[in-house]
């Protein structure tokens, strides 16, 4: 199936591409390759079916025109019927062929395919197989296609709890069940059970059983047979601990995602290394819980909705970051250009990370100039504004009096985040003062906030402010955006946003 996992890691490659320019492209003609996947799909023998889409995938920003998407379905014959899901989409089907036509397919480096719905064909027996082939045509590009397995299984259930609360302090560690019933009618054979926690945990026990990657626990697997109508859980809780410069109150993510070993391998093989490699020590055993009810869940899971269980972790504690401004001084003749560095340093105690949108983390300075200079050029990240902070008309003028400039949403405390900023000199000013201001972010010491751009001094600082330049273990990114840690936390964060456009 197009897992929940393949779906998150799509949306985070998704975020990660938008995030990694602040101007986006001009949606245009295609320049770099294009590729069709369409996910292999394991379909259950019974239930309502399992609704899976392809994608369009680049490197860029991408537009198809005059597209023509069709999908073959004659070699699935006696293994699974196939139609289109929520609306005809511009599409007409046979019991052989899909058609699908739209003037253009645009892509934010990923555009999904209208979805498909697949229900075991009638008769169709347990390891039934056949083959569909996706092609898209259209008059700007070589024409895709991709061909995809899709095979029918024995349909379970398996249902986690659903959603759990936990708190505790920076430093402290969590312990988190792990709990999964089998509410089907069938016994499921083993079980795999994937972790999406955030980036303020991380595990401090590993199993032989379990896989890791990047210090972060990934998935769990099962050769138990879960017996229909029992209730199943982890021999002891999974310890995850906070991180200790964790910003507190705050929150954290948990999420878990239960599936069959069939399953799982689907979306280890759809995922490449990201479930990383199996730890040291002794197994995490799954154990039937006394006195529990089933609540609905497991070879083909025929009821996905009901496989998650997510977690409110509650950060408790007064520790946030502290966001110092950094200035900079320089001087330079009329005609010249000068080149400071800018922006801003997290004093601590608390490491900034916002997971969720990372938009909504994100960094912003900013930018008086001072007077008798204009910009050289326009850093990655910045457009004119005027003063109240509204976008200027032409955000890539050069002559504008104040700039918005965003940087990353990940700080690390103790670290600094810094970029060039290249002012010619149209006339000479002494003591010419402007100003770097973090004016986004919330934190502990809103009186460091400002720091003084100065050039020409004649030895006072510009205006009062102070030109904050600490800049130890500084983050130089040249006026790129820095993506900072959060790649892998998106399979989070975007994840269930994801699913939801894909049912």
């Amino acid at each position: 199936m197009l897992s929940v996992i393949r779906r998150g890691i799509i949306g985070a490659g998704i975020t990660a591409a938008m995030m990694s320019t602040l101007a986006t492209p001009a949606l245009g003609e295609p320049n770099s390759a294009i590729q069709l996947n369409f996910p292999d799909v394991l379909v259950p023998d019974v239930g309502p079916g399992i609704e899976r889409m392809g994608s369009l995938r680049s490197e860029e920003v991408f537009t198809l025109r005059d597209v023509v998407i069709t999908v073959d379905l004659s070699g699935l014959t006696e293994v699974a019927d196939v139609t289109i899901s929520g609306g005809s989409h511009g599409c007409s089907s046979t019991s052989t062929l899909i058609t699908c036509t739209s003037d253009s397919i645009s892509g934010s480096f990923t555009s999904f395919l209208p979805r498909l719905l697949f229900k075991a064909a009638s008769g169709a027996e347990n390891g039934a197989t056949g083959k569909l082939l996706v092609t898209v045509k259209s008059s700007n590009h070589e024409t895709l296609s991709d061909q995809a397995t899709v095979t029918v299984g024995e349909g379970v259930d398996l249902a986690a709890p659903g959603h759990l609360e936990l708190t505790g302090a920076p430093g402290s560690t969590l312990q988190v069940p792990a709990e999964v019933s089998n509410a089907g009618a069938k016994d499921a054979k083993g079980a795999v059970v994937s972790f999406f926690h955030g980036f303020w945990l991380d595990p401090t026990k590993q199993y032989s059983n379990c896989l890791y990657a990047e210090g972060k626990l990934r998935a769990c697997v099962f050769d138990t047979t879960l017996i229909a109508g029992k209730t199943y859980r982890t021999h002891e809780s999974i310890r995850l601990k906070l991180r200790s410069d964790a910003r507190a109150p705050w929150y954290a993510m948990l999420e878990t995602f239960w599936e069959t070993p069939a399953e799982f391998e689907q979306s280890r093989a759809d995922a490449g290394g990201w479930f990383g490699k199996p730890g040291s020590g002794e197994p995490l055993r799954l154990v039937e819980a006394p006195s529990a009810k089933a609540l609905g869940a497991g070879q083909v899971d025929a009821n996905p909705s009901n496989n998650w269980a997510g977690f409110t972790i509650n950060v408790t504690g007064d520790s946030l970051p502290d966001f110092a401004a950094i200035g900079a001084t320089g001087s330079g003749a009329a005609g010249s250009t000068v080149t400071v560095e800018i922006g801003i340093r997290n004093v601590g105690p608390a490491t900034h990370y916002v997971e969720g949108d990372p938009y909504e983390g994100r960094s912003r300075l900013r930018v008086t100039v001072p007077e008798g200079s204009s910009l050289a050029q326009l850093p990655k990240g910045c457009s004119a504004v005027d003063g109240e902070g509204n976008p200027d008309p032409h955000p890539e003028r050069l002559d504008a009096a104040y700039y918005e400039c965003w940087g990353p949403e990940y700080i690390e405390t103790g670290k600094s985040y810094t970029f060039p900023l290249s002012l010619r000199i149209d006339r000479v000013v002494a003591d010419a003062a402007g100003e770097v201001e973090e004016n986004w972010l919330e934190d502990s010491n809103p009186a460091n906030d400002k720091a003084a751009l100065v050039l020409n001094g004649t030895g006072g600082n510009g205006g009062g402010l102070p030109v904050t330049g600490a800049q130890v273990g500084a983050i130089v990114v040249s006026g790129a955006l820095l993506l900072g840690a959060g790649v892998i936390m998106l399979v989070v964060t975007r994840r269930r946003r994801v699913d939801r456009l894909a049912n």
